[in-house]
């Protein structure tokens, strides 16, 4: 019995010993990684905005030949190229019609001009003038001319707006020429501006 006893005693002191042990065991720390995958696809795009509320280039009321831009009649101007951008004397900070682009892939920037129809809604009627529309970088550099009746020469027609340069600002104005061809009536035509990777 004593014996059976000392045993018995001898099994309950191992197991608190072991028990100890495993408690001091247990403070140990663990470190364990895993790895989430976040996906993400970008797809190419060009933001244009204007500033403006009106997204219009108005030429005035015509009532004598000659050459117009968008402050009206150019007394001695003969070319429509000397045209645009000429400031009116009484509006200092006059830069155009300004639109702002940006794009996360390099753009190429083309124009043309609806005088008929422009699907699905438009209905437009512009006289057989000549009409110039000329595109400057930031109001002073010129980067493309459209023309309807008029030979734009070597000037460029388009322009590339590069990813890197983030967001800009265009000015556009415009220049006409009014003789007999052109029979009193309220006209509107459609400046169309397509941006298109340019690659």
């Amino acid at each position: 019995m004593k014996r059976l006893l000392s045993l018995v005693l001898t099994a309950v002191l191992v197991a608190g010993v072991a028990a100890t042990g495993l408690a001091q065991g247990s403070v140990q720390s663990i470190s364990e990684t895993k790895y989430i995958l976040v996906g993400l696809q970008i797809l190419p795009f060009a933001k244009i905005t204007f500033p403006t509320v009106e997204q219009t280039i108005h030429f005035g009321i015509a009532d004598r030949p000659g050459v117009y831009n968008t402050s009206g009649y150019l007394r001695d101007v003969e070319n429509l190229f000397d045209a645009t951008f000429v400031k009116d004397p009484g509006d200092e900070d006059f830069r155009g019609l300004e639109f702002r682009l940006e794009s996360n892939v390099d753009v190429r920037v083309d124009f043309s001009f609806a005088t008929a129809y422009l699907p699905p809604i438009f209905t437009f009627s512009w006289p057989e003038i000549p009409t110039l529309f000329e595109v400057r970088r930031g109001g002073e550099e010129a980067v493309c001319f459209y023309g309807y009746l008029v030979d734009l020469g070597d000037r460029p027609s388009s322009f590339t707006h590069l990813r890197a340069d983030g967001e800009q600002a265009f000015f556009i104005d415009g220049a006409i020429r009014i003789d007999s061809k052109a029979a009193p009536d309220l006209y509107t035509g459609g400046l169309i501006m397509t941006v298109s990777s340019a690659n």
